[in-house]
């Protein structure tokens, strides 16, 4: 016989739940193998002493210091609770090395190389305190007591089970019924 033919059946979620044990290890697998072959270089440093944060926040970066600055300081600014930050830090050539290593308050991790953003938030949520995981943008800005209303739609949930996006916020009606229009200036 040259070759024998196997029929699968069609999976069913039953089969699919068994499988989740291996996936973790299969894609640290992955990830030690795309490193090797890439010779990436990924060091993760966790040198805030932030105790019982409500959100671990993941926030990747590749070479956008100014906008990343700009972030930061509006979530320490405009949080209501406290969080961790952790930011992801893409090769960091333009000075986000240096700047991140100097902020005693920031989480990291840094990639010699673009590991791109799923591969980084994979590999910072192993740095993750919080029990509620947040993704942020680097050129995304944080509305004033922006943690408060989603710690309330959490607390409302009564459960654990849950993922919440997020929705856009414009300064000028452009008719997308999807996001909210309002102007909060240049500041």
């Amino acid at each position: 016989m040259i070759g024998t033919l196997i029929t699968l059946k069609t999976p069913t979620f039953t089969d699919f739940f068994f499988l989740f044990p291996f996936v973790s290890l299969w894609l640290k697998i992955i990830q030690v193998a795309l490193c090797f072959r890439f010779q990436i270089m990924i060091q993760k440093v966790q040198q805030s002493n932030i105790k019982n944060p409500l959100f671990s926040i993941l926030l990747p970066t590749w070479n956008n210091l100014e906008y990343l600055q700009l972030c930061i300081k509006s979530i320490q600014k405009n949080a209501h609770f406290a969080h961790q930050i952790i930011v992801i830090i893409n090769e960091g050539k333009d000075g986000t090395l240096d700047w991140v290593k100097s902020q005693s308050s920031l989480d990291y991790i840094h990639a010699t190389k673009n590991i791109g953003i799923c591969f980084g938030l994979n590999a910072a949520r192993s740095l993750a305190k919080a029990n509620y995981i947040c993704y942020f943008n680097d050129d995304m800005y944080a509305c004033p007591n922006w943690d408060l209303p989603l710690k309330q739609e959490i607390d409302q949930l009564g459960h654990n089970d849950f993922f919440i996006s997020a929705t856009m916020i414009e300064p000028t009606d452009t008719g997308n019924p999807c996001v909210i229009v309002q102007d909060y200036g240049d500041n």
